[in-house]
């Protein structure tokens, strides 16, 4: 395999919402942040009301419902931080450097959660919990598709296992 491999594709936000939704599905996944932030959002609205006056089942339904537009708020932010131009994503034994226009990005394998695969995408998630989507699209063939993927794994396990 090469030392270093370059891909350039587009991504779509169908590939995004795919994504976040099987992230939110995963045993450990997005649901958890959902959880915990619904309640942080829902409960400093009790909390600034209960300050205010003797709570009643309005103040709950109010609280409820900035625990849901927090939520909400992570939902949309991938579609809203969506970029739609050609991407250059160069990967090697260190990580990933990716160029999208004028913004560019460097993400040594160390910073790397996982590297999975789907039907339609190859995943590397970061810990952050942000990820690189890479589209069935980049690759020439399936069988370089499957080459790069073993070789990403490699990588990532190599750097991950120190």
């Amino acid at each position: 395999m090469e030392r270093e491999i370059t891909l350039h594709y587009k991504s779509n936000r169908a590939e995004v919402w795919r994504w976040y939704w099987r992230s939110w599905a995963m045993l450990n996944g997005l649901w958890r942040y959902h959880a915990l932030f619904f309640t942080l959002g829902a409960g400093l609205i009790l909390q600034m009301l209960a300050n205010r006056h003797a709570l009643s089942p309005t103040d709950l339904g109010w609280s409820a419902l900035a625990g849901l537009a927090v939520v909400a708020g992570f939902v949309l932010w991938p579609q809203i931080a969506f970029k739609a131009d050609e991407r250059t994503l160069t990967l090697d034994s260190a990580g990933f450097r990716t160029c999208i226009g004028k913004l560019n990005g460097e993400v040594p394998w160390t910073d790397i959660k996982s590297v999975e695969r789907d039907d339609q995408t190859i995943n590397i998630t970061r810990k952050n919990l942000r990820a690189m989507l890479v589209p069935r699209r980049a690759f020439n063939s399936d069988a370089e598709r499957e080459q790069i993927y073993q070789q990403l794994q490699v990588w990532f396990r190599a750097a991950n296992s120190a």
